[in-house]
């Protein structure tokens, strides 16, 4: 993209989890006891995956590089999908309602 975001990075890729830590992820209960002990994890990680897709779908729109029919599918796509996972919270003022 124009923005030089496809571009390769110079940052080393992360090293190797170790086979103790894939031990522990692959473990049902591990993985049940981690989810109860830290609340919130889910929605954190759907907020995050929705903000990431919203993020593409703007840059995709401010591209200059990007043909009109390409950036309209990326941002009605990636914000279609960012919508699924974690809904836009609509204030209306006037009736004070709240639409998630």
């Amino acid at each position: 993209l124009s923005d030089g975001a496809s571009s390769v990075p110079s940052v080393p890729s992360p090293p190797m989890i170790p086979d103790a830590l894939k031990d522990l992820l692959s473990d049902e209960e591990t993985r049940e006891a981690v989810r109860k002990s830290l609340p919130g994890v889910a929605t954190l990680g759907r907020r995050i995956g929705a903000g990431l897709l919203r993020r593409a779908a703007y840059r995709a729109d401010v591209s200059a590089v990007l043909p009109q029919q390409a950036k309209q599918a990326f941002v009605e796509g990636n914000t279609a999908l960012a919508n699924a996972i974690d809904p836009v919270k609509v204030t209306n003022e006037e009736n004070n309602i709240d639409k998630r």
